[in-house]
């Protein structure tokens, strides 16, 4: 027990750093205008500047800015000039300038001279230098050039969490019995790829402590692994919340090999989250009921047998990994 557990806290922790890692990553977002003036000077024939503003404009709409004529209402200025260098040899060098810099507070966070002889030479560098503007920007100034909207939490592809479960159950076999000292932890994994639908999985290890003979103090304790694979329903009221009726199969698998829980029982829940940092805290209220019956392991209770009620209210946290799926916007 104590070695599957410290498993799933080391897997859940190497998750976590994915995911911290996935948010730092540039994501592509549209509303940023870069004013870009056509390039000036000469360079070793007419059609440099042309060449070089080729180059500079596919690597910004590859990255969604829009990209202006005009210096009113925008985000950051780019500016290139072509020169020509003094030179010992028959070949002329020349030098392209390209700065560009933020328009609130006028300072230039990419400033690159490149030398060449000819245009293409220095293609590969260009688009190195644009490659990734937004990294360049925030470790220049140490703010996102695209803060996340406000909502962004709620609408990420991938979400992982982790909960603790109280579980009663009512176990019915020859006799009726209620165990309300149940516990479980969870971790879960889910896919948001519709506006309104996640597809889910996870682990959770849950005590399984059955009563079901009339003989006095027989009683077996079990630790059963359980596999859900649910489907939830997204609700998104207001801005600090997230609602999700979700249901599904659960596979029951014993660990301790006491007892021999149904395959496969039913889930039916509704999971209540409010936004807190990055993630959210969550209340996971379910039920869930075998779909056929579960018995007891040993030879000489092997004739029992039981269905299993089982109730969960869980609370725990869930965060959001990588960009925004902003078709969920």
């Amino acid at each position: 027990m104590k070695n599957i557990c410290l498993l799933l806290l080391f897997s859940f922790a190497c998750i976590a750093l994915q995911s911290q890692e996935a948010d730092r990553r540039p994501q592509s977002h549209p509303s940023l205008i870069i004013y870009f003036p056509p390039i000036t000077g000469t360079g070793v024939g007419n059609n440099d500047r042309e060449y070089f503003t080729g180059i500079i404009l596919n690597e910004l709409i590859n990255q969604n800015f829009i990209v202006s004529g005009v210096p009113q209402n925008v985000d950051l200025y780019l500016t290139g000039s072509i020169s020509s260098l003094e030179n010992t040899t028959d070949e002329q060098t020349h030098c392209l300038t390209l700065r560009m810099e933020d328009n609130k507070t006028r300072l230039a966070f990419i400033y690159q001279e490149i030398d060449y002889k000819e245009p293409g030479e220095i293609e590969d560098l260009i688009k190195l230098t644009f490659h990734n503007i937004a990294a360049i920007y925030e470790s220049f100034f140490s703010v996102p050039l695209f803060p996340e909207p406000e909502d962004a939490w709620r609408n990420k592809y991938w979400y992982f969490g982790a909960y603790f479960n109280w579980a009663p159950r009512l176990y019915s076999g020859d006799t009726t019995s209620v165990n309300i000292g149940n516990f479980s932890i969870k971790f879960s994994a889910e896919y948001q790829f519709n506006k309104n639908i996640i597809l889910g999985t996870g682990v959770e290890l849950t005590t399984d402590w059955v009563k079901v003979s009339d003989i006095p103090e027989i009683d077996f304790k079990d630790l059963i692994l359980e596999v859900p694979l649910i489907v939830k329903y997204v609700i998104k009221p207001f801005r600090q919340y997230i609602m999700s009726p979700y249901t599904g199969p659960n596979f029951n698998f014993s660990l301790y090999r006491e007892t021999k829980p149904a395959l496969l029982s039913w889930i039916l829940g509704m999971e209540f989250g409010i936004k807190f940092r990055k993630g959210m805290f969550v209340i996971d209220p379910r039920f869930s009921l075998d779909l056929w019956r579960s018995g007891i392991r040993d030879e000489v209770f092997s004739h029992i047998e039981y269905y299993r009620s089982m109730f969960y209210l869980g609370v725990g946290y869930k965060f959001g990994t990588g960009k925004v799926n902003e078709v969920l916007q």
